[in-house]
């Protein structure tokens, strides 16, 4: 997984629930690039979509093993 994939999982994860858009924004990417990025993790099965007639919403449908790790770690 590439560097902003990882990033987005990261960020869908500490910030549920999230909008595409909402996403595009913390990562300093524009929507259109954010779409793609969503698309790729979609199809990767990392990510689900969620679409409303005005917003998109995402969340993670099966999370890498480090957003599990990572959120056991901060529980600690």
């Amino acid at each position: 997984m590439k560097g902003m994939e990882r990033r987005a999982v990261d960020t869908i994860a500490e910030n549920y629930p999230i909008t595409l858009g909402e996403l595009a924004k913390i990562l300093r990417i524009s929507y259109k690039r954010a779409e793609l990025l969503i698309k790729r993790l979609e199809f990767q099965g990392y990510v689900v979509t969620e679409p409303l007639p005005d917003k998109v919403y995402l969340r993670l449908s099966n999370p890498p093993k480090w957003v599990d790790d990572d959120t056991k770690r901060a529980e600690r």
